[in-house]
């Protein structure tokens, strides 16, 4: 997970959902990569202190470069609802050939490819711990589909959120205008 550390970004879900996977797999690694947001969605301190701390999930901060972690990871979460535009680390996970566990949410659903047979990745829905941890669990059990999960999110990547055809579209939507 790439996020701030913010209550709408899906920081204690996905807290919550690793601790409840490390308990049946323990060898499973959850990683977050974020700043401390101090504002007024800021997680709790007790959360944080948690997260730092207690061994669930390995926090490294802000990084300058999310690529090297990406590249040792097999899926990328956002169990977001924070009503946003396309997340860029769905982005950049899809662009690296990752599977995705994200939200039903506006800006995270637009991540997911709709056709099951391109499938690359799962919806879950909003502040829905069980059903985010039992995404998580499928993925520890079906690393077949991890991989090609992630070969989908690539090829729909390069299809939709190209930004050489998303500017064309632009170019296009204006000169109609």
């Amino acid at each position: 997970m790439i996020s701030r550390l913010i209550n709408a970004k899906g920081i204690k879900e996905y807290y919550y959902a690793a601790k409840q996977i490390k308990e049946k797999f323990p060898d499973v690694v959850f990683k977050l990569i974020g700043p401390y947001d101090d504002n007024i969605d800021a997680i709790s301190a007790d959360l944080f202190s948690r997260i730092k701390t207690d061994g669930t999930i390995q926090y490294f901060g802000l990084v300058d470069d999310v690529r090297p972690y990406i590249n040792k990871s097999s899926v990328i979460v956002l169990p977001s609802y924070y009503g946003e535009g396309v997340p860029r680390c769905l982005l950049e996970g899809m662009a690296m050939g990752r599977a995705v566990i994200t939200c039903n949410s506006v800006g995270c659903r637009e991540t997911i490819n709709p056709l099951l047979r391109k499938a690359n990745g799962f919806l879950v829905p909003i502040k829905d711990i069980q059903q985010l941890a039992s995404k998580m669990e499928y993925y520890i059990r079906h690393t077949d589909d991890v991989a090609r999960f992630g070969l989908n999110g690539r090829k729909y990547a390069s299809e939709k959120f190209d930004v050489n055809k998303v500017n064309q579209t632009m170019v296009n939507i204006l000169e109609g205008a």
